[in-house]
């Protein structure tokens, strides 16, 4: 929920991951090198570092 009504919000990032192969299978040992990728609420963008309003027009960074 944002301002009190529920959205759709999409986020995304870019990330480097690092898998080990054990007797067990394929694990997941590490996740690094993270680049978080654009926001959008409602199918606009917004910047993730003011809070949301809204009303505001589309982030344009």
């Amino acid at each position: 929920m944002m301002k009190g009504k529920l959205r759709r919000v999409e986020t995304s990032a870019v990330q480097r991951e690092t898998w080990i192969n054990t007797p067990e299978g394929w694990r997941l040992k590490l996740i690094d090198d993270v680049h978080p990728g654009p926001w959008f609420v409602e199918g606009k963008r917004v910047d993730p570092s003011k809070p949301y309003d809204p009303d505001a027009p589309a982030y344009e960074p």
